[in-house]
């Protein structure tokens, strides 16, 4: 059974019952999401020694479980002292690792945090997705890390468990007052929160001691819980504090107990300093209990609160927070119960149960399937190592980044695999099929079959295309309501290039009704639609397809020359709107060494298999005889008549007759109607091979070549 492994060097136990304590509630929401996982955790120890010797085994345990067959995803928490192992494991076998990072993960507040951040970039890199608990946070990696956009997720913590956090009713909080020694007609100012560095607590506890110097109030008492290296300084703080006002002190109090602080509280003061605070889950539980804030205006923290759930205040700025705690105090009793109805419903889009679906989709979804207007480009690959740089740069510069990049290597013998995997390194959208050679339809089937995109294009790994490709073709699409967008291209010949597109100025659309004259220009055959050409209509590239017009329809396997053909035909019956763009998005490479362009003795069998898959779709009858000739003219054209072909005249016109006497051709050439057929070459063309004038067909070809040769200056 496919497993989550978990892998964090903090989980709570009994000694340590809050140690890594989100880690433990991440594993409860695993196992209330039906997600089966298995866990590699460090538990805290204090003794230098044993620790060393811990961390050594935690860490020999989880590379372990990383290879185990079971664990397809690998889950860090943690990610500075837990990725070792798996940077090391990936190494060998390569596996979907999501990584969950935190404070001092990204912002390194000591000088070993700093060492171990190097591991922190590497995890980054390997990583599928990147979990982050705030939108402060997101900002801060992309900037600081240059990590992809797309695959980082925010999911906040965990999230608030309403059964823990929630406000109590009046008696409640009186009860609660009561238990810690405060009384209940004072207006209450609480911190919660370790007594070190970086945490605020000086910048409250100096607040305070100018409040107790400016004000002869009484009504208010403080309180600090919590406990931490820097207590000396706090308990210096509080001795200058004027004797008449009131500070209550209580160490870091369990899980279990802070509901009832927090509903002692008329406010929580959030005063951090720290860059690393990802979210501040802390203010938010306060918030839970109907404890509006009053909080720095930095780092996460400053995201949430606003003058709706409670206060902000200049960072660092006892004066600010002091300013800050007056107004509080002479807010009236409908201005207060608008903050508490404000940090209520700030909470409850925090709570557990309604952000559990985002952990199950970053557990069981890939990246791309919660991206919208997704668009797949699809790249079969064989031997093109000689081009395909400039066609993944081009698909990877897109404008548009909401993209995936499948590229299917189809049986390359030459350094088109390594070419590939060198991109996958520099684009996580980059998805890679390496198989067996068996053809570019079953190379796109293949490529159809992975893609998570609302919107398909197809690019083959000889050209490129336009940096703006995409963004125009989805900005079409949306803009007109399109099924499928067509661009123009541009075939790139090695001495000059030639554009093919529209000759419409403006883009146009094609609905159903014109689908009988889209069909004749995708064949090949004239319509009434003299502004397209056939060269960017009948081809699989240049376009944009929405998904859903692809449903159950695929390239033909059996198919090698005119696949596009076929598979545009059954792709434009299932549109409604099509639209036809005058822009250039496509490069399109002449390759001599195509199938299509070079000399090939099975051109003629290939040809033949596809016209006799394109007649059972029934195509206009015209349109359908129009390609006959084209195709038998280019048979003829790419074999007997080939300049390459080293036969004499006797044996080039023996080779004609065998051909066009051949069942299939001869019962086709037949079945055309002079009288239908108004372009004179084709008509001549036909009329010879009706009747069966080889020799004269022969001298025409090679009439034409001559006077060809001499106006290209050969």
């Amino acid at each position: 059974m496919d497993r989550v492994l978990v892998i964090s060097n903090m989980f709570p136990d009994k000694r340590y019952p809050t140690y890594g304590i989100f880690v433990k509630r991440f594993c409860d929401e695993l196992k209330k999401s039906h997600i089966n996982y298995e866990k590699s955790v460090l538990y805290k120890e204090n003794n230098k020694l044993i620790k060393i010797f811990k961390y050594l085994i935690f860490y020999f345990r989880s590379f372990i479980k990383y290879f185990n067959k079971n664990n397809k995803t690998i889950y860090i928490h943690y990610a500075s002292y837990s990725s070792l192992p798996i940077i090391i494991g990936y190494f060998f076998k390569k596996k979907r690792v999501i990584v969950n990072v935190h404070g001092s993960d990204i912002v390194p507040e000591n000088k070993l945090h700093e060492k171990m951040n190097h591991f922190t970039k590497k995890i980054l890199t390997i990583s599928s997705k990147v979990v982050v608990p705030s939108e402060y946070f997101k900002r801060y990696i992309i900037k600081k890390y240059n990590v992809n956009e797309r695959k980082i997720f925010v999911y906040p913590s965990c999230g608030i468990n309403k059964s823990v956090f929630y406000q109590k009713t009046e008696d409640e909080k009186k009860e609660s007052r009561k238990k810690y020694g405060i009384e209940y007609n004072k207006v209450v100012f609480g911190y919660v929160g370790r007594i070190s560095s970086g945490k605020g607590w000086n910048i409250f506890a100096e607040a305070i001691k100018k409040y107790s110097h400016e004000s002869n109030s009484v009504n208010v008492e403080f309180v600090i819980v919590g406990s931490g290296p820097e207590e000396k300084k706090l308990l210096k703080i509080i001795n200058d504090v004027n004797e008449d006002i009131c500070i209550k002190r209580f160490p870091l109090l369990p899980q279990d107990e802070l509901c009832d602080m927090y509903n002692a509280f008329d406010y929580f003061i959030f005063p951090t300093e720290r860059e690393g605070e990802s979210l501040g889950l802390v203010g938010i539980e306060s918030m839970a209990c109907g404890c509006p804030v009053i909080c720095s205006d930095f780092a996460a923290p400053k995201y949430y609160v606003n003058d709706k759930n409670g206060f902000k205040f200049k960072k660092s700025s006892p004066e600010d927070l002091l300013e800050c705690i007056k107004k509080a105090v002479l807010l009236d009793e409908k201005q207060k119960k608008e903050l508490i109805k404000g940090a209520l419903q700030t909470a409850q889009e925090y709570e557990t149960s309604k952000i559990r679906g985002i952990l199950v989709d970053i557990i069981n979804k890939d990246w791309c399937k919660m991206v919208k207007n997704l668009v797949s480009i699809i790249i079969p690959a064989y031997n093109s190592e000689k081009h395909l740089k400039e066609c993944l740069e081009s698909a990877i510069n897109q404008t548009y980044k909401s993209i995936e990049i499948i590229i299917i290597n189809d049986g390359s013998t030459d350094s088109s695999d390594s070419i590939i995997k060198e991109f996958l390194k520099k684009d996580n959208r980059i998805k890679y099929i390496n198989k067996k050679n068996e053809g570019v339809s079953k190379a796109r089937n293949d490529g159809i079959r992975k893609a998570n995109g609302e919107f398909i294009c197809f690019v083959d790994s000889d050209d490129w295309i336009d940096n703006c490709f995409i963004e125009q073709g989805v900005s079409y699409i949306k803009k007109y309501n399109l099924d499928i967008v067509i661009g123009g291209l541009e075939k790139c010949f090695t001495n000059h290039k030639k554009k093919f597109v529209t000759k419409e100025k403006i883009p146009k659309v094609y609905i159903k009704e014109d689908l009988n004259e889209l069909e004749n220009k995708i064949v090949g055959y004239k319509c009434k639609l003299s502004e397209l050409d056939e060269c960017f209509m009948s081809g699989s590239v240049c376009k944009i397809f929405s998904k859903k017009t692809i449903d159950n329809i695929s390239f033909n396997e059996n198919i090698k020359i005119g696949e596009d053909t076929l598979f545009n035909i059954d792709v434009f019956r299932n549109a409604e709107r099509i639209g036809v763009i005058p822009d250039i998005w496509y490069y399109y490479r002449i390759n001599e060494n195509s199938v299509t362009q070079s000399f090939n003795p099975e051109f003629k069998n290939e040809i033949k298999k596809m016209l006799k898959e394109l007649k059972t779709k029934k195509v206009n009858n015209e349109s359908y005889n129009y390609r006959v000739i084209t195709s038998l003219n280019g048979i003829l054209e790419l074999y007997p008549f080939h300049n390459v072909s080293k036969m004499n005249v006797r044996k080039r016109i023996e080779i004609v007759k065998n051909i066009c006497e051949d069942t299939f051709w001869e019962k086709s050439i037949i079945d055309i109607n002079l009288k239908k057929e108004d372009n004179i070459k084709n008509k001549i063309f036909v009329l010879l091979l009706k009747k069966k004038k080889y020799i004269l067909l022969y001298f025409l070809y090679r009439i034409r070549d001559t006077i060809n040769r001499i106006k290209g200056g050969i």
